[in-house]
């Protein structure tokens, strides 16, 4: 199988021997998998996520099929998803990592939790607990077997009114 020099790369002249004299068939090759996405919708899809850069590939898919007609799946949409420093509007507006923010913040912010205990027993106890992060002591803690609205209601009523978070 040889390529002439003006032929396209899908398009192939084969040499066949064919009797005693060989002839030149041309066989046209075809493309294999599903067609590509129009390059206007692939620039559209990139213009999109400029714009809107807190959409993501559902939402940008489903856009495109609501307001445009244009069906394509996330998946599609993934594969002409722009890379990440070609992104307008997807910049971070502050230095500060979650631990810091937490470090710096640790003394207003309180932690609340809904633990189900087994007894020795097998009886289910549900315990509430309400805890200081900057100091990590506990502040409010209640148990009971059987949690109602009145009772979580009351939980919100026993933090204490002095501390900076209520």
């Amino acid at each position: 199988m040889r390529l002439t020099s003006g032929a396209k790369p899908w398009r192939c002249e084969i040499v066949t021997p064919c009797g005693s004299d060989i002839t030149l068939r041309t066989k046209v090759l075809t493309p294999i998998g599903r067609p590509r996405v129009p390059e206007n919708i692939r620039k559209l899809i990139v213009q999109m996520t400029q714009q809107n850069p807190t959409w993501g590939q559902a939402r940008v898919a489903a856009e495109l099929s609501v307001k445009l007609g244009i069906y394509v799946s996330s998946r599609t949409v993934r594969a002409y998803w722009p890379p990440e420093p070609e992104r307008q509007g997807h910049r971070r507006t502050s230095s500060q990592n979650w631990r810091t923010f937490v470090r710096n913040h640790a003394q207003s912010i309180v932690a609340c939790d809904f633990l189900v205990v087994m007894t020795a027993r097998f009886r289910t106890l549900y315990v509430f607990l309400l805890m200081e992060v900057g100091t990590r002591r506990i502040v409010h803690w209640n148990v009971t077997a059987h949690p109602t609205a009145a009772w979580t209601l009351q939980l919100r009523e026993a933090i204490p009114s002095d501390r900076s978070y209520r």
